[in-house]
């Protein structure tokens, strides 16, 4: 399995993320925290609208955090988009880390092939 190269799909949503101009950073920040991809941004009406591509998982809590960011002013549109792609190690890297475990086998140091055979 190893060698035909496994790939995970990840569901990516299309973000629209209307804001007030005050804020405005403070959200763009968030959004890059969360692994997006900002499309562009646009000015009507003295909002500013933000347009990014954004991992489904890291959505999860976003209205409320975006709340929070904006004192309840922000407003967040979502759609899926797409799957990207992700290789199968980067994805159990990302698992453990998120487990609060290391990628590195039991019994292993960094740069250590791991345990010896036992006897």
């Amino acid at each position: 399995m190893e060698e035909a190269g496994p790939v995970l799909l990840e569901p990516i949503d299309w973000v629209s993320v209307t804001v007030r101009p005050s804020p405005h950073g403070d959200v763009l920040g968030d959004l890059h925290a969360r692994r997006a991809r900002v499309q562009g941004t646009d000015t009507p009406q003295g909002n500013q609208i933000i347009s990014a591509l954004v991992p489904e998982a890291e959505l999860t809590r976003y209205p409320v955090d975006l709340r929070s960011l904006t004192g309840g002013r922000g407003r967040v549109r979502s759609r899926r988009d797409h799957y990207d792609g992700e290789g199968l190690s980067r994805a159990l890297r990302r698992r453990a880390r998120r487990r609060g475990a290391s990628a590195t086998p039991p019994g292993a140091t960094r740069g250590s092939p791991g345990p010896g055979p036992r006897s």
